[in-house]
């Protein structure tokens, strides 16, 4: 855990991998308050490298913490890397967030998830929220707010998200939510593939946004 404002629980600028097998699963966390009882907010895993994630619990009870709960291509003074992106690789586990994403994929990042479960209580928020190439084989997304998406896909300035679906459960009011630019910023590009799944709130899109 972590209980130091503006640092992430876990960073990670390499390689690395963590794996749970065991039956009694450990958590990854962050601490409401520092010790002096001020706020603490932040990621609790960032990736700025290669890093796959299997069977763990990682968890945000905060639910005044508006940091996703763990972020992909977080970007570095302000600049986020394009020519050697985050790879996250997602095998399973549990992921719940109070305040905001369970997981972002930022700007030019590369996500897989094979399987896992996944939760957000935010209005404008997503179990999964991607801006970039993703790939969902399987899994459960749920969001537990009717203001959120159990999956938001978007894509800005130019750039191309790519994401297939060939698999999980979406629950929620709205499943999927297909966002192509935001306020201030031009449209990207979005090339999705939904192969298979279960969807069991409505699908939204919005383009109203700068060209």
């Amino acid at each position: 855990t972590s209980d130091t404002d503006n640092v992430a629980t876990v960073y990670n600028d390499g390689n690395l991998t963590i794996v749970d097998n065991g039956t009694t699963k450990g958590k990854i966390t962050r601490a409401a308050t520092e010790a002096d009882g001020s706020e603490n907010t932040y990621y609790v895993i960032a990736n700025h490298g290669v890093m796959t994630v299997q069977g763990i619990n990682v968890t945000n009870d905060n639910a005044d913490d508006s940091s996703s709960l763990i972020i992909n291509n977080i970007a570095v003074n302000g600049v986020y890397d394009q020519e050697t992106p985050a790879e996250l690789t997602i095998v399973g586990g549990s992921y719940t967030s109070a305040g905001s994403n369970a997981v972002k994929n930022d700007e030019y990042g590369i996500l897989v998830i094979e399987n896992g479960y996944f939760s957000s209580n935010v209005s404008g928020n997503g179990a999964i929220f991607t801006w970039s190439t993703t790939t969902i084989n399987k899994g459960t997304f749920e969001q537990k707010n009717s203001g959120g998406y159990a999956l938001f896909i978007g894509a800005v300035a130019g750039q191309t998200n790519k994401t297939v679906i060939k698999g999980g459960t979406f629950t929620g009011d709205r499943s999927i939510r297909f966002q192509n630019g935001e306020a201030g910023r031009d449209k990207g590009h979005l090339d999705i593939s939904i192969e298979e799944g279960t969807f069991e709130g409505t699908f939204t899109l919005n383009v109203g946004f700068a060209t």
